[in-house]
């Protein structure tokens, strides 16, 4: 991705797939445990709640 977009581009990426999943997180009662580098580790209250937010992430991403 950074041969392609430049370091800038990147992390403008990057930024914005984060402010994402953290706004999926966010919305389905989760908690953000750890930021790995290249993803993020959540936990959620319950199944339901876990499948939505990946859900709603996934639906983001491809731009539904």
């Amino acid at each position: 991705m950074t041969q392609r977009l430049g370091n800038a581009g990147a992390q403008k990426a990057v930024r914005a797939h984060n402010d994402a999943v953290r706004g999926a997180i966010q919305q389905f009662n989760g908690r953000e445990v750890k930021h790995t580098g290249d993803g993020i580790m959540a936990t959620f209250p319950d199944g339901p709640s876990a499948v939505a937010g990946l859900s709603a992430n996934a639906a983001r991403r491809c731009g539904s």
